[in-house]
């Protein structure tokens, strides 16, 4: 596994409540930990962590609880994404109750995966989403208090329903990223692309605006992941779009001068701890 960052308050620690928020992808693996207020949402940042990887399996997941012992703290809640891409979204209506046979047409989901589908609250829709079996135990194991979501199902809660000419949520990770497609409340599409170069990222991008009718000069874009503003990828991104922008976290960052990483970085880590505040 490749660290990409990790992240420490400095002093002595925080003696209250902590939460732990952990996401899980097939070539990512991060968490955060922050403190806990009674009325109010988890804003000050104890830990960040991210890490990418060929694959996420047991190897992998064991080596990093190995690797951060605070992993094995006590927390007042933990709250654990998965960002695997093997996910529908349908209506309640639609809704056939053969989970399995749904993702398998779709995605070719075998017997090694474990199906779970959930109700997004505040939308008419269920996220059905399939998950490694192996990933899932371990998760169960150590983490059998934690509260489950799916990466579709928080960025929905997100969406701008105000964007009547349409909106883009993008979040990248190292080798993929995710993109939610909406015009005003109604959610037009949630799908991970792969991509080796900024080609491939311009062209499922623009494929996405011209299937749904979205003026590149008009389509409101929000940012998030890896990704920095300088970088050559962003910067074709700024030519083909002119409504673009980052959406930053709420957090304090506990960021020293020398580690300067850009704060959407951690924006997802961000939403999933958010997530019942």
């Amino acid at each position: 596994m490749k660290q990409i960052y990790n992240i420490e308050k400095e002093g002595n620690g925080y003696e209250g409540e902590q939460v732990l928020s952990l996401r899980i992808g097939e070539k990512h693996l991060g968490f955060a930990i922050s403190s806990s207020h009674l009325e109010q949402a988890s804003n000050e940042l104890l830990r960040l962590v991210w890490y990418s990887a060929e694959q996420t399996w047991n190897h992998e997941l064991e080596d990093l609880y190995a690797a951060h012992s605070e992993l094995k703290g006590k927390f007042s809640k933990i709250l654990v994404a998965y960002d695997h891409p093997q996910s529908v979204l349908v209506p309640p209506a639609a809704y056939t109750g053969n989970d399995s046979l749904l993702l398998e047409t779709m995605y070719g989901v075998n017997g090694s995966h474990s199906v779970i589908a959930q109700d997004i609250p505040g939308w008419q829709l269920k996220n059905i989403f399939a998950v490694p079996g192996l990933v899932k135990e371990w998760v169960t194991r150590h983490f059998p208090d934690g509260h489950i979501y799916h990466n579709y199902s928080i960025a929905v809660r997100l969406i701008d329903n105000t964007a009547m000419e349409g909106s883009l949520l993008i979040d990248f990770r190292n080798n993929d990223f995710v993109v939610l497609a909406s015009k005003g409340n109604r959610l037009l599409m949630a799908q991970t692309f792969s991509y080796t170069t900024f080609d491939d990222v311009l062209y499922y991008l623009v494929k996405v605006c011209t299937e749904f009718g979205f003026s590149q000069q008009q389509v409101k874009i929000a940012v998030t992941g890896l990704i920095e503003k300088e970088s050559n990828l962003y910067r074709e991104l700024v030519q083909y779009f002119l409504n673009i922008r980052f959406r930053e976290p709420s957090w304090v960052l506990p960021v020293k001068e020398e580690d300067n990483y850009p704060s959407h970085f951690f924006t997802s880590l961000n939403d999933l701890a958010l997530c019942e505040s």
